[in-house]
């Protein structure tokens, strides 16, 4: 089972599409201000870099101990001589009970293990979106069809991302819909539903969206 990515990851990928979107296209005046908050996202060496300096504007995305009131968490006094199962059941019934009082909704089976969208935030994540298809589209996107000066989807983008991904010192994982099969037209497809997905989701961050 694939391992479950942290809000902080799809920041991540946030992060790159826009700066992918700033370098690309041109931002209207509207567009560049929904993003005034995250400062020159090209002047910073990367992620972690900006994230230092800009992480806050995103809430808090992980349990943590607290003491000071956010509208989109909750301090809690946990006993530690009771059952942690006892805990854990409490804490559930308070989450859901809170969310029910702040946000007007009851907890729905996808928000029970998905990440929420809630409605006070500025830059939510849309949807539910598979981290590894998000980045896989990024990659192949920035570093392949972009950064080679691909202008169509052919037989020559496919074989330079297969080699870009089988090149790479470190996670030579090759996207499934990329390994050698039989039908070489579907594989051309995918391919091409990848460069269109790009396409989408660099539209969607400069309206102020992701991924959608």
């Amino acid at each position: 089972m694939s391992e479950r990515k942290s809000l902080k990851q799809f920041y991540r990928l946030w992060f790159e599409f826009l700066k992918l979107g700033l370098t690309k296209t041109k931002f209207t005046k509207k567009e560049k201000e929904f993003y005034l908050d995250w400062g020159d996202v090209l002047s910073y060496k990367n992620f972690d870099d900006w994230w230092k300096s800009k992480g806050h504007l995103f809430g808090d995305i992980k349990v943590e101990k607290g003491y000071s009131f956010s509208e989109d968490s909750i301090n809690l006094k946990i006993p530690l001589t009771q059952p942690l199962s006892t805990s854990v059941s409490q804490v559930k019934n308070i989450i859901e009970s809170e969310i029910v009082e702040r946000y007007g909704h009851k907890l729905s089976p996808k928000e029970m293990t998905n990440n929420m969208k809630l409605p006070h935030k500025k830059y939510p994540i849309k949807g539910q979106p598979k981290y590894q298809t998000l980045q896989d589209t990024l990659v192949i996107y920035r570093d392949v069809y972009v950064k080679k000066g691909h202008s169509k989807v052919g037989q020559e983008l496919l074989d330079d991302c297969r080699k870009f991904f089988k090149g790479r010192k470190v996670n030579k994982r090759v996207p499934e819909f990329l390994r050698e099969q039989e039908d070489n037209l579907n594989t051309l497809r995918n391919l091409r539903r990848t460069i269109q997905r790009g396409n989408t989701i660099i539209k969607n961050v400069k309206s102020g969206v992701f991924p959608d």
